[in-house]
């Protein structure tokens, strides 16, 4: 956590506008959001269907109600501030639209991104929407690929994916785990976001005697619950060429991610925007991109009060991005 009224170097170069605001946002074409029926349309023209999110506090009761106000279960802002053509400053959202929308006006001819641990696929829809609101005149190809090991998530991803039109030529979507070795997972079956991969030999075993890939436990209070096992991938394997943007959040799993990967990161992937869950992930994950000679975009710490160009706030997760200079 920083101290009061410490300014970190990046945040002194911060291009911030007349408006207040980051300038990346004046290279989109931008229009109030608004709901009808069946959906939110944002800032950027990317439609959320309504059935897709739940607030966080229906979604963990136990949630501190102050943290949660205005927060969607998928970690979506649902606050607009003064000017609604902007999101809110006082947002984890608002750095990773910052990141997305500088990925897609630094590319040329293709955009590609990677989304690991998509959920329903609101970024890569976000990033499918902006591609058509950038003012440049060069039209950019899309290459969206996301990742989400929850079925019913997957799910989700694929009906938000045509609900806002993007054409399946644009998308692979794979309902896998991101692990560092790519061997097969368990997690509970349910809906709820934040719901983690589990590794763990025993429990294989008895998904192979079972030769089922969902099996009853049962925990301490006697409750029984399904189970299901889940086929997972290596990011390494998908890094086979540039990416533009590559977006991790993935609940506590993206260390070992990263550094399972990070010399196929050093390759291929331009700009990484990770969502952190504890403050050992915080100081390790730095330690990594600092050794291969990346450079931080911004560090905003775990559960912290974090001091950002916009304003000091507490944020839920942390948030990591970096920008690989041998693509500068």
């Amino acid at each position: 956590m920083l101290a009061h009224g410490v300014t970190l170097p990046w945040a002194r170069t911060e291009p911030i506008g007349p408006s207040g605001h980051h300038l990346i946002f004046d290279s989109f074409h931008r229009t109030s959001p608004y709901n009808d029926d069946r959906y939110h349309f944002n800032f950027m023209g990317a439609r959320i269907a309504h059935e897709l999110e739940r607030d966080l506090i229906e979604v963990v009761p136990g949630f501190s109600p102050d943290l949660a106000n205005g927060i969607k279960a998928s970690g979506r802002s649902a606050r607009y501030g003064d000017d609604p053509t902007f999101p809110h400053q006082n947002s984890e959202d608002y750095f990773e639209w910052i990141d997305l929308l500088t990925a897609i006006e630094r590319s040329r001819t293709q955009f590609t991104m990677i989304e690991v641990g998509a959920g329903y696929g609101r970024w890569i829809s976000n990033a499918a929407a902006a591609l058509k609101r950038r003012k440049k005149d060069e039209l950019l190809r899309p290459k969206l690929v996301a990742l989400e090991a929850n079925k019913a998530r997957f799910d989700l991803m694929v009906r938000n994916c045509e609900q806002n039109d993007i054409p399946h030529s644009d998308l692979k979507l794979l309902r896998a785990a991101c692990t560092p070795d790519g061997s097969p997972v368990f997690m509970i079956c349910n809906d709820d976001y934040g719901a983690s991969v589990t590794k763990n030999d025993d429990v294989m075993r008895i998904f192979e005697a079972a030769r089922s890939d969902v099996i009853s436990a049962r925990d301490n209070q006697g409750q029984t619950f399904l189970v299901e096992k889940v086929p997972a991938v290596r990011l390494g394997d998908l890094l086979t060429e540039p990416i533009d943007f590559l977006d991790i959040d993935i609940q506590g799993a993206e260390l070992d991610v990263v550094f399972s990967c990070i010399d196929a990161m050093d390759e291929f992937v331009k700009l990484a925007h990770i969502g952190t869950h504890s403050v050992q992930v915080d100081a390790r994950l730095s330690h990594i991109f600092h050794l291969h000679g990346w450079k931080p975009r911004r560090i905003f710490s775990c559960g912290a009060l974090n001091q950002t160009p916009y304003g000091t706030f507490q944020f839920i997760d942390g948030i990591q991005s970096w920008e690989n200079p041998r693509f500068d």
